[in-house]
């Protein structure tokens, strides 16, 4: 744990996880504020007063199931914490969740595996679009058009330098303003029907392909659903890693119903042709003709099916802007299933708009 370089909370998760079925009751003795104030010795005395048996009771406990303790140690889901201490964002209680899942450790580890490639991946340029003028017009960055023409009086040599150490001084307002940022929606099929491989293929995907959407300078949240549309999880610098493993949502199935609730909010926002959707789904989901059309008005659908085959493929994917589809074979596979995923980022950040298998 200390080579991970660990947040508060990742200690207090990691102990609360190895330390729950010793936790105490402990109540400490009442002490007004008046008596600290006008007795400097009052704390002292209520150290003295207090009733430590409940802390001996916990401590001898402790050491008593100190093999199990040991044991517990052991298997703790190492992978977990350590992608939480890479880019984590977690409160201790989500944390504490997400240890726990029976399946995070394995969604930890494809995770660890994708983000390499996705971190490494060159970002998508764009030009600044300050556009001020004075002063406020000028910036030490730009390109060599944009140069300020008092900076050609120096000489050869010192004008090489300023422009070598961003000394030189460019108009900001000759910069071309980048286009506005994309809204992705990770739509996340939290179903009884992807348990196992394709739960843990599904979350490590949504994990790597938000971090790279965000890394692009895109808006990106994360949603569940099973018979109903969850609220977004946003994604920032820090990734919502333990909200994403401990999630729990099986509650039933209902793609229509999600998919008019998520219809509806995008056309409330008039966000037309700025939203891409990303569902990541079973093989066999079923959705509706009708509301796959009335979503693909509103935004790009590109759709990920975790288990099937292409032969096997529904009609309603016809509509969608693009579909692939993982192999359970390769999905169940912590190389194969990163590998798959990381292909899979790839082609979402070179061209969003036209995402194919």
């Amino acid at each position: 744990l200390t080579a991970l370089a660990p947040r508060d909370e990742l200690i207090v998760a990691t102990l609360a996880t190895l330390l729950s079925r010793h936790a105490a009751s402990l109540e400490p003795s009442e002490l007004e504020a008046t008596a600290l104030l006008s007795d400097g010795g009052a704390l002292g005395d209520a150290w003295e007063r207090a009733d430590r048996s409940e802390v001996r009771r916990a401590v001898e406990s402790i050491v008593v199931d100190a093999p199990s303790l040991l044991t517990r140690l052991d298997g703790l889901d190492v992978d977990t914490l350590r992608l939480s201490a890479m880019l984590g964002r977690d409160a201790v209680t989500t944390l504490v969740a997400a240890l726990e899942r029976p399946h995070g450790e394995l969604i930890a580890r494809m995770a660890l595996r994708v983000l390499p490639s996705v971190l490494e991946s060159p970002r998508r340029g764009g030009a600044r679009a300050a556009e001020h003028g004075g002063v406020e017009g000028l910036g030490t960055r730009g390109e060599l058009g944009a140069l300020l023409a008092s900076e050609l009086a120096w000489d050869d040599d010192e004008l090489a330098r300023r422009v070598l150490f961003d000394e030189a001084l460019y108009l900001d307002r000759e910069a071309v303003a980048p286009p506005a940022p994309r809204r992705h929606v990770v739509l996340v099929d939290g179903t009884a029907a992807m348990r196992g491989d394709r739960a843990v293929f599904a979350r490590a995907l949504a994990l790597a392909l938000a971090k790279r959407l965000h890394l692009d300078g895109d808006v990106v949240s994360i949603r569940f659903f099973d018979a109903r549309l969850y609220e977004p999880i946003a994604v920032g610098t820090a990734l919502p890693i333990a909200e994403l493993i401990s999630f729990r949502a099986e509650r039933g199935r209902n793609v229509a119903r999600v998919l008019e609730a998520l219809a509806s909010e995008l056309e409330r926002r008039a966000q037309r042709g700025s939203v891409v959707v990303h569902l990541v789904t079973h093989g066999a989901t079923v959705a509706p003709r009708a509301l796959v059309e009335r979503l693909t008005r509103v935004a790009r659908l590109h759709v990920t099916r975790v288990g099937g085959s292409v032969d096997d493929a529904p009609a309603w994917l016809a509509l969608a802007t693009s579909c692939s589809t993982v192999p359970l074979s390769d999905a169940g596979d912590t190389e194969r299933g990163a590998a798959r995923a990381a292909a899979l980022i790839g082609e979402a950040s070179r061209s969003p708009s036209s995402w194919s298998s």
